[in-house]
């Protein structure tokens, strides 16, 4: 009775605890009003299936539609349509979206460290571990990777609670529905490999497979799965390419390979037509240096405690209790620095790998509770491979004079700060390690004292890490795109076309208006401003919410266009212009030209690659002379302007777009889809307002 008491009262305490620790998350949330490219694509596509009833996949390689249902981040955007439309506002706030996901990540951790140490140690690792400064940053946005760690780390906490229960069915079945729901979210390897690993070494090392034929079966499935995968799959589509050179009979089985394991072994240790730009053997050794100390997140959480994670195996061996789980886990370090330095850059590591960021900090932490349970000469080889580490960070910050980078920041080096933490560390530590010391203090307060120590050192680390990234991080700063929006609507710019070169204005305007972004050239702006329509202008100067514009060309001349200086009587600020064009506002009027069919065709080389799209209009007039349409094209982030002459009768109109804009993978690449606007500006009508999408 006495431990149910307890064990309710942990647990209540627990969760005001959550409570607490949610209302810190949104006390530290800053103000931000720019989204990332991919941002921009979730929001518009839950937008999209509100207003049309359309859910287009996310996909960066729309050529195989089946790879695209699992790839195609489907699940989240439909949980940003009913947060969409629950909220009654067309953009909620990140952290108000995330909510759900760091309940999640608040008691997915601390279940998880419970399940491998003591209370009240655990609520002391748990603080350091639940204000971890990657979930503190990725909160703030609306990208995938929150919620993606916060159900793959339930999914692992399912899963070691019942490996460590001699595998129990309910929570094996508990686990994989959790992770088919993060795969939904983002299908992200790392969960993949990390199930494997635990399941099927653990199976074979405590012989599971006995207990029932159910585990009998889930083993061999586990098994066979990935071996049929690669023989049935992988393997004949690299024969098929490199030994038959047959492209035909490669399509049939690359369609269906969402990851080759064998590819990213053979290419980037081999010159082939799909290798990246530089194989292993070009790489100097302080870039690789630079990865290593990132993915093994020295600058966060000291080289010692990161020391003693990779070396927890070692601990792991005697404290049975903690079992071989989190060394197991610690397998996912090697995927991430492979694939990282694969491509050769550090803007996504961080929120890619967010998963194993936390694993590695849970197992550093568990690690240091081991420690403090027994002098041990693990200590002394954290200590040496924690120098090792500081070397290479020196390395790393004499070549590159930083080491450490999240999206939207530029890299820090933050080498000071981590000799400091580490010394503090390591005295907290030696202090419980060193033989022979006699005192009137119990041990296990001495090991409180020095776990809260080590805590309050990782959460003052924690704090400025991400001070220094709200104050540098360009996507976590106000830049004046709300204000630009209260300018438009004082404008009364209420029922027309509106152009600008900030691409999420169209999430924030009614759907009634029409949003032209940053048409590619100088010529197809002067069409829009010349058709006789009224037009609104909505620019910035500033370049972090325009940077597609920026990237294809549009800003300059938007710029000499459309600053304040050029065209006097607009409305002005610090880093925008609103102006008005003014001409015949837009209406539903009858008109004589009737718009009587529209599709898009995609036309792919050789080789299966989508080179451009074909969008064909049948348009039918009654009038004989004058009649011009406007055709808008609006991908995600620009758009294409044409004007088309049609005679009397019944008029083909094709336009052709390039599958890339100027080799930006930007727009209609990412998202498979097409908004068609067809204007007649005689009648000042809308003849076509419409999402065109591949049905592949």
């Amino acid at each position: 009775m006495l431990k149910i008491k307890a064990l309710t009262s942990e647990k209540m305490f627990v969760a005001f605890l959550v409570i607490i620790y949610s209302s810190v998350y949104f006390a530290l949330s800053p103000g931000r009003d720019v989204l990332t490219p991919d941002e921009l694509v979730y929001l518009s596509n839950a937008q999209d299936f509100l207003r049309y009833g359309i859910l287009l996949p996310f996909d960066y390689d729309p050529v195989r539609p089946y790879t695209a249902v699992v790839k195609g981040r489907l699940l989240w955007q439909l949980y940003l349509a009913f947060v969409e439309a629950a909220s009654g506002t067309a953009v909620p706030p990140a952290p108000v979206v995330n909510l759900p996901f760091l309940l999640v990540y608040l008691a997915s951790t601390y279940m998880l460290i419970r399940e491998l140490v003591d209370f009240p140690e655990a609520l002391i690792l748990w603080t350091a571990v639940a204000f971890n400064p990657f979930a503190v940053v990725y909160f703030n946005f609306y990208l995938t990777d929150f919620a993606f760690a916060s159900l793959s780390l339930l999914s692992i906490y399912y899963l070691i609670w019942s490996l460590r229960r001699w595998a129990k069915l309910t929570g094996i079945l508990k686990s994989y529905i959790v992770a088919a729901l993060a795969l939904l979210v983002k299908l992200n390897m790392l969960l993949v490999i990390a199930h494997w690993i635990l399941l099927v070494v653990v199976f074979a090392w405590k012989k599971y497979w006995r207990l029932s034929k159910w585990h009998k079966t889930l083993f061999i499935v586990a098994i066979a799965l990935p071996v049929a995968y690669e023989l049935l799959l992988d393997v004949p589509a690299h024969i098929t390419y490199y030994v038959l050179h047959d492209l035909n009979l490669n399509r049939v089985f690359s369609r269906y390979v969402f990851v080759s394991p064998l590819g990213l072994l053979v290419n980037f240790f081999y010159k082939t037509p799909f290798s990246p730009g530089r194989l292993w053997y070009d790489i100097p050794i302080h870039e690789k240096y630079l990865y290593l100390v990132n993915t093994l997140s020295v600058d966060v959480y000291s080289p010692l405690l990161s020391s003693l994670a990779l070396l927890s195996p070692l601990l792991f061996w005697k404290e049975r209790r903690h079992g071989i789980m989190l060394s197991l886990l610690l397998f996912l370090l090697l995927p991430v620095f492979y694939f990282h330095i694969l491509n050769g850059n550090l803007w996504d590591l961080a929120r890619n790998s967010l998963l194993a960021f936390v694993i590695l900090e849970v197992t550093g932490l568990t690690a240091l509770y081991a420690v403090t349970r027994s002098n041990t000469q693990v200590v002394v080889a954290a200590f040496v491979a924690s120098q090792l580490l500081l070397y290479a960070e020196y390395i790393v910050s004499l070549n590159y004079k930083a080491t450490f980078q999240v999206p939207g920041s530029s890299l820090y080096n933050f080498l000071e700060r981590t000799l400091w933490v580490n010394g503090l560390v390591a005295s907290a530590l030696m202090l419980l390690v060193v033989e022979k010391v006699h005192s009137r203090i119990p041990v296990r307060t001495q090991r409180a004292i020095a776990l809260v120590l080590v805590t309050v050192l990782l959460l003052a680390n924690s704090y400025e890490t991400f001070r220094v990234t709200f104050e540098k991080n360009a996507y976590l700063r106000q830049h004046g795109v709300h204000e630009l929006l209260a300018k438009l609507g004082e404008a009364n710019c209420g029922s027309s076309i509106v152009l600008t070169n900030i691409p999420q204005l169209k999430l924030y305007l009614p759907p009634g208006i029409v949003v032209v972004n940053s048409p590619l050239s100088q010529r197809e702006a002067q069409v829009l401003l010349g058709s006789g329509l009224e037009v609104c202008v909505a620019f910035t100067s500033n370049v972090i919410p325009s940077w597609v514009s920026y990237r294809v060309g549009a800003y300059n001349y938007m710029k000499s266009m459309f600053s304040c200086r050029n065209i006097p009587g607009q409305t002005c600020g610090a880093n925008y212009t609103v102006t008005i064009f003014e001409g015949e506002r837009l209406k539903q009027s009858p008109s004589s030209v009737k718009l009587e069919y529209a599709k898009l065709e995609v036309v792919v080389n050789a080789s299966g690659i989508r080179q451009k799209y074909v969008v064909t209009l049948g348009v039918n007039s009654e009038e004989q002379y004058n009649n011009t349409l406007i055709i808008l094209q609006g991908l995600d982030s620009v758009s294409r302007v044409v004007v088309m002459n049609i005679v009397q009768g019944l008029n083909e109109v094709k336009v052709e777009i390039p599958s890339k804009v100027r080799d930006l993978d930007i727009g209609i690449f990412f998202s498979r889809k097409l908004e068609i606007t067809v204007l007649h500006p005689q009648s000042r009508s809308i003849l076509l307002k419409t999402l065109l999408y591949l049905r592949e």
